[in-house]
């Protein structure tokens, strides 16, 4: 077992309701879960195979998993397609801290592991980065972070708090 280990759940808006070319966003997942590999690495997280479309990461601390996934939505919405266009709000992303399993295959399990795909999935429609109140506990939000308690609603209905955590810069 893990104590306080960070999970940070990364996934494309809108993938499930997608339509259209399968190839297309096979690319595009792929390019995420590798970005993900690069950042969490960067900060000392590591990569856990999840079997989905979605990227999971964990962490020592919710800090290290934050400061990825701000860089991972950073060079995603940097980078332009094709056609030029930017993939502003691409990336829906989850971060929950708590005890998980680590899994003899890299996969990791627990609570922490459900709650950070489901604040994700919750932020899917607005391609939000949702952080649990577990997660932000003790958490000094870096210079151009900010947060507020948007959407507290909806999450409770799931069963958990959480912020909501915006990148101003």
């Amino acid at each position: 077992m893990a104590a306080g280990t960070a999970i940070l759940a990364v996934t494309l808006r809108g993938y499930s309701r997608a339509e259209g070319d399968a190839v297309r966003m096979a690319g595009l997942v792929a390019r995420v879960h590798q970005l993900l590999a690069v950042h969490a690495g960067t900060e000392g997280g590591v990569p856990c195979p999840s079997g989905t479309d979605v990227g999971l990461a964990r962490f020592d601390g919710a800090l290290p998993a934050l400061r990825a996934a701000l860089a991972l939505v950073r060079e995603v919405e940097a980078a332009r397609d094709a056609h030029g266009h930017a993939h502003h709000g691409l990336l829906a992303l989850g971060i929950d801290r708590g005890d998980v399993l680590l899994a003899p295959d890299g996969r990791v399990l627990g609570v922490p592991v459900a709650r950070a795909l489901r604040l994700a999935v919750l932020g899917e429609d607005r391609g939000e980065l949702l952080v649990s109140a577990a997660a932000r506990e003790g958490l000094e939000l870096p210079p151009g972070v900010g947060g507020h308690a948007g959407r507290r609603e909806q999450a409770e209905r799931l069963g958990f708090g959480f912020h909501h955590i915006v990148d101003y810069e």
